[in-house]
């Protein structure tokens, strides 16, 4: 698993490598040893730490903030490719994060009438 965090908010994603309690180094955070699949876990390991910090640094350069937008990044998943409804839960989504920052519980109960909506045949 690769765990993301910031601030008070994580999000694990998982890497698909299947490693052994004996075979990981839970002090320096990668796999032990020189073979393969320790080479390979140990690159994917860096790899990824680059490209979630590449990804932080430009989004938070534009005012996002959210962990859940950097790991969409990171997986390849973009805003542009949501359905209408999973438009609306991923704003749902956000706004729940930002309550009692930036929104009122109130708010977000408007907008969440959105999703009991049926559409009309």
């Amino acid at each position: 698993m690769l765990l993301v965090s910031y601030k008070s908010e994580r999000i694990q994603v998982t890497t698909g490598f299947l490693i052994k309690e004996t075979k990981w180094d839970s002090a320096k955070g990668k796999a032990k040893g020189d073979n393969e699949l320790a080479r390979q876990v140990n690159e994917y390991i860096r790899n990824s730490t680059n490209r979630i910090m590449e990804i932080y640094n430009t989004q938070f350069k534009q005012g996002d903030v959210y962990l859940i937008n950097r790991i969409d990044s990171f997986l390849g998943k973009s805003i542009n490719d949501m359905t209408l409804m999973q438009m609306v839960n991923y704003h749902n989504q956000q706004m729940r994060q930002r309550i009692e920052t930036d929104y009122a519980p109130s708010t977000l109960k408007k907008y969440e009438v959105t999703n009991r909506i049926k559409p009309a045949n």
